[in-house]
């Protein structure tokens, strides 16, 4: 029974891997080429980033071939919000784009994840880096994202 659930777990692994190709392909390449190409103003309008970001967490958490049931959608805001997620695991980042269905939106990372080669540049183009260090320091960059949601001429 042990082998055989180790056996499913690799096949599991190697579908998942092979998805991933069309994926990246198909939606990976054009988001990055939108995000070097687009000014950093039209970045936070309803764009083909949004829409594109939105189509990657839809396929990505589809690959992962885990079910998915949704409970208490009609609680995500139209408007302008901070959305907080207490991190259960990796997926929390798929689960949370998908349900912004493609509405901009800004991301807290932590500020050394803005140093790794393809994470750092998705931070750096559409999110807000928070040092860990801190507390004010902390505090300074949730204060920015609000400043950018009040500023935002669309609200």
């Amino acid at each position: 029974m042990r082998m055989l659930n180790s056996v499913v777990r690799v096949i599991h692994s190697c579908i998942v891997y092979l998805l991933l190709i069309p994926v990246g392909l198909l939606i990976g390449v054009p988001l990055i080429v939108a995000l070097l190409v687009m000014p950093q103003r039209a970045l936070r309008q309803r764009s083909i980033v949004y829409w594109l970001l939105d189509k990657l967490y839809r396929s990505l958490l589809r690959i992962t071939l885990i079910p998915q049931q949704w409970h208490g959608t009609a609680t995500v805001p139209d408007e302008p919000a901070i959305v907080v997620a207490n991190h259960q695991s990796s997926l929390d980042i798929l689960v949370v784009g998908s349900l912004l269905s493609g509405a901009p939106h800004v991301w807290y990372a932590l500020a050394y994840y803005a140093d790794h080669p393809i994470l750092g540049f998705l931070v750096r183009r559409i999110g807000i880096q928070v040092p860990a260090e801190k507390a004010s320091a902390s505090a300074k960059s949730l204060l920015r994202g609000i400043k950018m949601l009040q500023g935002d001429p669309r609200y």
